[in-house]
């Protein structure tokens, strides 16, 4: 196997895995809204979309001089 199939291969099972994800958790979100695990009040309802997998979740890169930074507070 190519390292190019190797990468398409790893690329589709993790876009399965988030839709998969994403599927269940807007399964459960609709169950607890059908039953008695919701809040009283509709707003205090947790977001649907605060549940699906984001991919702008990653921390922002930080310069050396953060990292020096942090590194010398130890």
């Amino acid at each position: 196997m190519t390292p190019r199939e190797l990468s398409v291969r790893l690329t589709g099972a993790r876009r399965r895995l988030v839709r998969e994800h994403d599927e269940r958790m807007e399964l459960a979100w609709t169950m607890a809204r059908l039953n008695a695990y919701a809040p009283e009040k509709a707003r205090q309802f947790v977001k649907l979309e605060s549940l699906f997998h984001r991919e702008d979740k990653r921390p922002q890169r930080q310069s050396w001089e953060t990292q020096a930074a942090i590194l010398a507070s130890w």
